[in-house]
Formats: C-alpha cells, structure tokens, sequence
C-alpha cells in the first residue's frame, strides 16, 4: 500500500505537466493569430493611407511541394505585367535572373493574385490567424509584408507555407 502513493504522485506530476505544456502552446497559437490579425489591420491602413496606385514587388514562396519566384507590376489592383524568376538557394534566395516575361499569371498560378494585390494581400494574411503556428512581418513605410509563415496544424505533417516580399517599389501614387 505504501508503495503505491509515490507513483500515483508520480503519475499526477507528470499529467500536471503535459496539461501545462499543452495550455502553454495554446495560448502561444492564440496570441500569435492575434497579433498577425491586428499587424495586418494596421499595415492595411497604413498601404492605403499612402494612395498608392501602382506599384512592383519581388515575391517567393516555398512550401513542400512547390516554389515559385516573381516579380510582378500592379496597377490599379491588376496585374499587368510577370516576371518569373529563377528559384533561389541558400546562398542567393533571390537571384535577379529573369526566365519569363508575361502579361498576366498563368491559369494554374492565379491562386498567387492574393499575395501580390494590395491590399487584398492583407486579408489573406489575417484570415489565417487561427493556424496552429503564425508568423508576419509588415514594412513601416507603406506596411506592405516582407515575411509570412503559416503552420496550418502542427500535427499534420508538410503543411506549412512560407512566403516573402522584396523590393516594394512604388511606381505611381
């Protein structure tokens, strides 16, 4: 009988702690899909104060099963001019080497027209708040995103998806 009681502590102890590290990485989801949702808010605001009407951007994602690299012009939120890029490695993520030259996305890539207009950019971004792991960053002069990572569920495996902005360039306010 006397045996028994330290292992039972035992046994709360350790079901005291998972229970912690569970709450624990909760709240962390939470709050980061919070502040995600009120950078993006606040960086909206802060593009469309700036009454910017045309504009040229560098953008790249990587995921698991694909990564594409572009330079694309907008103007009056369409975009009218592609540049696709060549894929970046660890030592140059970025290469300035253009492959590609059109005046629209091709069909199979138009799901990419949510990253590249502002300000609809902004609403993607925060409509993923709830993900398990997120993470944003916003440029203070025009709040336009330089780095985005969404982590949709961290117990499925190959679902994240990672994006970046360079070189926002404004053609015409």
């Amino acid at each position: 009988m006397h045996d028994g009681v330290p292992r039972t502590r035992t046994v709360v102890i350790v079901l005291a702690i998972v229970a912690l590290l569970v709450m624990w990485q909760s709240v962390t989801a939470v709050w980061g899909g919070a502040e995600v949702r009120q950078g993006a808010r606040q960086a909206r605001h802060t593009f469309l104060d700036a009454n910017i009407r045309a504009y040229r951007v560098e953008f790249a994602t990587s995921c698991f099963c694909f990564n594409t690299h572009v330079r694309v012009t907008v103007v009056d939120g369409d975009i009218v001019r592609v540049e696709r890029m060549k894929l970046g490695d660890w030592d140059d993520p970025f290469p300035d080497q253009v492959l590609a030259t059109t005046h629209t996305l091709p069909k199979e890539d138009r799901w990419l027209e949510r990253y590249l207009v502002f300000p609809r950019v902004f609403g993607t971004i925060a409509a993923q708040s709830d993900a398990d792991v997120i993470d944003a960053d916003f440029d203070g002069p025009f709040g336009t995103p330089t780095e985005f990572f969404v982590n949709p569920k961290r117990s499925t495996f190959d679902d994240e998806f990672s994006a970046s902005w360079l070189d926002f360039e404004v053609l015409n306010r």
